[in-house]
């Protein structure tokens, strides 16, 4: 019984938002985001971005199933630059300050340090 109220619960928390169970459905969220919002995307640039956030999600997937946890933090913010900068070599310089507008409104905000 105790086994089975954990395994429920192990599931039940990988479907929260903001748990690693979910990175897929994040990043397919974001990428929904930018083609829906950056409404001037050519049919060669939207074919791109959707190859970037694929790449991007394999790269993710790969990296969360190894590594440590501080490893794998500095590993995720490598893959976040690459595909930051091959989405900056898709778009032009105006979509591309809508599309950093678009990520800086994504990023939640920093919790506050507690005095302890």
């Amino acid at each position: 019984m105790i086994c089975f109220a954990l395994i429920a619960l192990g599931q039940t928390a990988l479907g929260q938002p903001g748990r690693r169970g979910d990175f897929a459905d994040r990043i397919d969220e974001e990428k929904k985001e930018v083609l829906q919002e950056i409404t001037d995307l050519n049919d060669d640039q939207k074919l791109l971005i959707e190859e970037v956030y694929e790449q991007f999600k394999a790269s993710l997937k790969n990296t969360m199933s190894t590594g440590e946890r501080g490893e794998m933090r500095e590993k995720f913010q490598d893959i976040k630059t690459e595909k930051d900068n091959a989405i900056k070599d898709v778009l032009n310089e105006d979509q591309f300050k809508l599309y950093e507008e678009l990520m800086q409104k994504r990023k939640p905000p920093r919790r506050q340090q507690r005095d302890e």
